[in-house]
């Protein structure tokens, strides 16, 4: 799997705007990973058409981030975040964490990079926008 820069946020607010300049620096829809509460993803998404395609353009949170995650692989069984983190090449202690957040109601935002200049620019993104916990994994 390819690398990926990962951060903790608390709002969707956070989250939209930056996966609106992950986009803007030139970042796919494909790429951008957006893990949320599974109570948040079912109320707030539940009447959006679950067949849209990446390259939504309409306007609003729900629309945009549904989009997203209708790229994306997220993993509610038991476990299945941490794994899945583990698999991006965190650590478990640090994958656990991540789990943790998701769990008191944060949002997890990854975007995969292909050059280490990527890394760079997504990073920067990440702590121009407020994000936490950010974390390049290998």
């Amino acid at each position: 799997m390819k690398p990926a820069v990962i951060c903790g946020l608390l709002s969707e607010l956070e989250a939209e705007a930056i996966i609106l300049s992950l986009k803007d620096a030139g970042f796919l829809n494909t790429d951008i990973w957006v893990l949320m509460p599974e109570t948040d993803v079912h109320e707030k998404y539940k009447n959006h058409d679950k067949t849209l395609d990446a390259g939504y353009t309409g306007g609003g949170t729900a629309g945009l981030i549904m989009a997203i995650l209708c790229g994306a692989a997220i993993g509610t069984a038991a476990g299945g975040i941490t794994n899945g983190l583990i698999g991006l090449g965190m650590s478990e202690h640090e994958a656990k964490a991540y789990e943790g957040q998701l769990h008191e109601g944060n949002i997890i935002l990854s975007v995969h990079i292909g050059k280490s200049d990527e890394a760079k620019r997504a990073e920067e993104i990440f702590k121009t926008a407020g994000a936490r916990d950010i974390k390049c994994t290998s």
